[in-house]
């Protein structure tokens, strides 16, 4: 089995009805027993971290989505369940990612992922979402021009070697989905 897929610059804003504390950024920690926000960066001590916070335990993931913060802000639509989700979302970046954390038990956590590319936060995550049994959520409906950037991006990662032949294809299936 591989070892922990890391990403850093990971921002929990919430959704689960058990993680009282939104807006918490560190590195997102994916392995064999749980999905941890590690490196938390204290909000007041600068240069300081809080300590891990767990956010579900990996056998109760059904499954993680990979999209453009558009797409996941408007599958929360006009109920807003959390505050910090418009404010994080409002702010402006070249490159940030949204993951969509659907449990089992149907709550859906959000987190968002900064200076990386959806195709990139995907490539990471792939091979550790087929070795652990879980399921790639769908971007529903995306507009040609992202879509394009998304398959050029795809295409990039596979070019460098992060992503096999078969993980290229079936990614850029489910952009084109």
């Amino acid at each position: 089995m591989a070892g922990p897929v890391q990403i850093p610059g990971v921002t929990y804003l919430g959704g689960f009805s058990f993680m009282p504390e939104p807006s918490r950024t560190g590195t997102l920690v994916l392995d064999d027993d749980a999905l941890t926000l590690d490196r938390i960066i204290h909000e007041t001590l600068k240069g300081n971290f809080d300590p891990p916070m767990e956010l579900c335990r990996t056998r109760a993931v059904a499954s993680i989505e990979v999209t453009s913060e558009q797409v996941a802000r408007s599958k929360v639509g006009a109920a807003v369940l959390f505050g910090v989700l418009g404010a994080m979302t409002a702010k402006a970046a070249s490159d940030r990612a949204t993951l969509l954390l659907t449990l089992k038990s149907g709550e859906t956590g959000y987190l968002t992922v900064d200076r990386q590319s959806t195709a990139s936060v995907l490539g990471t995550l792939h091979p550790w979402l087929r070795e652990h049994g879980i399921a790639v959520g769908s971007t529903g409906s995306v507009d040609s021009s992202s879509l394009a950037d998304e398959l050029a991006k795809l295409a990039e990662i596979h070019r460098s070697g992060a992503l096999t032949d078969d993980e290229f294809t079936a990614a850029k299936a489910k952009l084109l989905e």
